[in-house]
């Protein structure tokens, strides 16, 4: 079974468009950063599966940030893709948490929010209610108020992997029925079972679906877990805390840590990398008003 990858397909006659988004290294990649409880690390595959897939249906060159806050225990999930496929996440707060917490437990009343950073300073903002029994649920009423077409949503995770099964209806009519037609393949998407996202090949589950009809699949985009955290991005953060406060902590501490939360990598400032910072700031020509 290939993973790590998002493949796309079409079915002209019934007038609908799908993604099957199936993870695995990428999702252990990021497991790996923290000691997750089986309900969250489920919860937070499921969210990486859904944003690779909603990723490349936003047509823009940036990245997409569905962040889930609520009054739950798991107070935080934040979950990214870009258009070069690459996806990282995490969640906090998942300490009092049991192995047998459902969706709802999990993140209580709160909201969702979806936010598209497209390349050249744009930036799209939806957002809906964390209300649902899972987040299929909620993400069906984001598309419905945002992108305002029909989509269907099943998503799965497990310990090894996580799978996201997107349809959704063409802009258009398209066909003499298109609400029949949209109606015969989320019923035939609805028959799809957990172990069967989690374990059927993409060829396997659009047979399994489709096969009386002719689906027309496209190449599969690599997918791969990769954090664009860098000592350059931390530099801002310290000269904005200005030279006296960072060098105190270099004093008090013998350097300025910091640690990135998606991947673990530490970033280590001493004093003579502090002093540099300022110093070539101080020579920086000033920008304009």
């Amino acid at each position: 079974m290939k993973t790590d990858q998002n493949t796309r397909f079409l079915i002209s006659e019934l007038h609908v468009r799908g993604q099957i988004v199936q993870l695995e290294h990428s999702y252990q990649g990021v497991l790996a950063n923290a000691d997750y409880p089986p309900a969250v690390a489920e919860l937070l595959g499921q969210a990486l599966a859904a944003v690779s897939a909603l990723g490349s249906i936003i047509k823009l060159r940036g990245s997409i940030i569905m962040q889930a806050q609520g009054d739950g225990p798991l107070h935080t999930l934040v979950v990214q893709a870009n258009n070069a496929g690459e996806i990282r996440g995490l969640a906090h707060g998942y300490e009092a948490l049991n192995e047998e917490s459902k969706f709802s437990e999990l993140l209580g009343a709160g909201r969702l929010v979806m936010t598209v950073d497209a390349q050249g300073g744009k930036r799209y903002q939806g957002i809906v209610q964390l209300e649902g029994e899972q987040l299929s649920d909620i993400l069906g009423t984001y598309f419905e108020q945002s992108e305002q077409l029909k989509t269907s949503i099943l998503l799965a995770a497990n310990n090894r992997r996580a799978t996201c099964f997107l349809l959704q209806q063409l802009p258009g009519r398209g066909g003499e029925n298109p609400h029949e037609s949209w109606q015969h393949a989320k019923i035939l998407s609805d028959t799809l079972t957990e172990p069967e996202l989690l374990e059927l090949d993409v060829e396997q589950i659009l047979h399994r679906l489709f096969h009386q009809q002719e689906v027309q699949v496209y190449k599969p985009v690599p997918l791969t877990f990769r954090c664009r955290c860098s000592r350059e991005k931390v530099i801002p953060a310290i000269v904005q805390m200005g030279h006296k406060e960072a060098m105190r902590l270099v004093e008090e501490q013998g350097k300025i840590a910091a640690n990135c939360e998606f991947c673990n990598q530490a970033h280590h400032f001493d004093r003579i990398d502090v002093a540099g910072l300022f110093k070539a700031h101080a020579k920086a020509p000033a920008r304009p008003q």
